[in-house]
């Protein structure tokens, strides 16, 4: 098994940050706290220019609540009918990793996508400041590595069961410096729930006590959810002590909220694994963090990294026969996928129904435990490659419509689950074949279902959300995903293009990435064109109204 390079940080659960960037008043903070753009400007006052300005290579006549595929030379330039107030949403996404995993290992998209988006006459595009663009959004907070010889200070290594009030030595997660810690519960019979006597202060005893009431939700509803998804095997720290071993610590918290370590044979044999989380998230360490100091949110960070732990486990036991190996996927599968499963154990532990359309908004403006479930409309901005929230966004939209489609909601959680980390055509990052997310969609979904169009039509459902009389265009988990009214949700690069105007805007977006624009005829209907600098980027067009 391929070795984490021990130069590249550890980083953790990007969730941290937007949660933070959230203390009241949320007046102060921008309308994009994601890193999106605000509204965006709106299409220039340009003097009036025929509505035909470039050669239409179609026609985009559609009504309200439908939607249109458009192919690169279609989007090049595309022709609306005069529909006086008319609305529409153009999505496009940057598909080149979806369409490398055709053939083998999906490889990560090179190069920044830039996009012009215009009425096709001869003006300079306007750039719109790319203020959604993430320099590490793909890092993992999990990292793999090669079994090594034997350590007494590596927890890997430990030959006998832990015991309540035990004291132990831990090798760091950071640094590998050695450390003692504390057994302070046992839940469940194998979670060992552990702290380190140095970071252990009594400021931390709230966390320690959250930690320990999220930890029995996990025990009492999270282990059937993780088993109904990844299966039956649970993940282990080591062989000689078939427990879980979870330790609290403190690092810098810009490092991260928590992370796993999973450490294998080569052929991805003998899993254990190990989850740390930071005590340093807590009030007084950075501003904005007690909103973090909540039950829910210690929950979400924990589940994360235990579905980490699931997710090797399951990778190695759902191999065919023969040679193995295991490989941690991109971001969009594994950081996607446990942000998936972690929010759906938040929202069951709240009470929250799946398609309940739940007000995130106002979670956002009160506070409380419910603040942790809006973290996923308030951190999803298209960024599909980065995993997290965006891509756990997208993965909730594929099990709703598994649901819509007749799958029970814990069916179809697994279905997406498991497809995500076999990938999405089947061939993992290691190269082994499973059954992989588009067979799993198309079974219940039909054979047209195409991951590309998906993420269109998830990014078509966020910007149309409540807006269309369509349930295609509606997102049914959370209420008015990309109002425009609404300062924390995603926004459109562009806004309010208008037809028959002479414009032209420059939007640049992270690799892998996904955004959309809005666009509006007051009765003259006109041309648009829009285009990529890269190959492989795919269109989708929706009338709202």
């Amino acid at each position: 098994m391929p070795s984490t390079p021990s130069a590249r940080p550890i980083r953790s659960l990007r969730t941290a940050a937007f949660l933070a960037a959230a203390v009241l008043p949320l007046a102060a903070c921008g309308g994009d706290s994601g890193g999106g753009s605000g509204a965006g400007p709106t299409g220039p006052t340009a003097p009036e220019v025929p509505s035909a300005s470039c050669a239409a290579q179609t026609t985009v006549d559609l009504q309200p609540g439908q939607r249109m595929s458009l192919t690169p030379q279609q989007a090049s330039c595309f022709k609306l009918p005069a529909r006086s107030g008319a609305r529409y949403v153009l999505a496009g996404f940057d598909a080149r990793g979806v369409e490398s995993a055709r053939t083998g290992p999906e490889a990560a998209a090179a190069g920044e996508p830039t996009y012009v988006l215009g009425d096709g006459s001869p003006v300079t595009p306007v750039a719109v400041p790319a203020t959604s663009r993430s320099a590490d959004g793909a890092a993992h907070d999990f990292v793999v590595r090669a079994a090594a010889a034997a350590d007494p200070a590596d927890a890997f290594s430990r030959a006998t069961p832990w015991r309540e009030g035990e004291r132990f030595t831990v090798r760091r997660h950071l640094g590998g410096a050695t450390a003692t810690a504390r057994v302070e519960r046992i839940v469940g019979g194998r979670f060992v729930l552990a702290v380190v006597d140095a970071d252990g202060t009594s400021h931390a005893s709230k966390f320690i006590s959250d930690t320990e009431k999220a930890l029995e939700t996990i025990v009492r509803d999270g282990v059937p959810v993780l088993e109904r998804v990844f299966g039956a095997a649970r993940p282990e720290t080591s062989a000689g002590s078939g427990q879980m071993l979870i330790v609290l610590a403190a690092w810098n918290p810009d490092q991260g909220a928590g992370s796993a370590s999973t450490q294998a044979a080569p052929d991805g044999s003998g899993i254990g694994s190990v989850v740390w989380m930071n005590l340093d998230v807590r009030p007084g360490v950075r501003d904005g963090y007690e909103r973090m100091d909540v039950v829910s949110y210690r929950l979400k960070v924990l589940a994360h990294e235990l579905t980490h732990a699931w997710q090797m486990r399951y990778a190695y036991d759902a191999q065919p026969a023969g040679a193995r190996a295991v490989s941690f996927g991109p971001a969009w599968a594994m950081e996607g996928t446990a942000d998936l499963v972690s929010m759906d154990l938040v929202r069951r532990s709240l009470g929250v129904g799946l398609t309940s359309n739940w007000d995130w908004q106002s979670a956002l403006r009160t506070g409380g435990s419910t603040l942790t479930y809006a973290m996923e409309p308030y951190g999803t901005r298209g960024r599909l490659a980065g995993g997290y929230m965006d891509a756990a966004s997208f993965l909730r939209d594929v099990q709703v419509r598994l649901v819509r489609g007749g799958m029970g909601a814990d069916d179809a959680l697994a279905q997406v689950a498991r497809g995500a980390v076999e990938g999405w055509y089947g061939t993992d990052a290691a190269g082994v074949r499973r059954q992989g997310l588009a067979d799993r969609a198309r079974a219940v979904l039909g054979s047209s279902w195409e991951p590309a169009e998906a993420v269109l039509l998830w990014t078509l459902t966020q910007a149309a959300d409540d807006q269309a009389q369509s349930a295609e265009l509606n997102n049914p988990v959370y209420a008015r995903a990309a109002d425009p009214d609404d300062e924390y949700a995603w926004k459109p690069a562009v806004d309010d293009l208008q037809a028959g105007r002479s414009f032209a805007y420059e939007v640049r977006r992270t690799p892998g990435s996904s955004f959309f624009v809005r666009l509006k005829d007051d009765g003259r209907g006109g041309t648009f064109a829009a285009s990529s600098t890269t190959d492989g980027t795919r269109w989708m067009i929706a009338r709202v109204k």
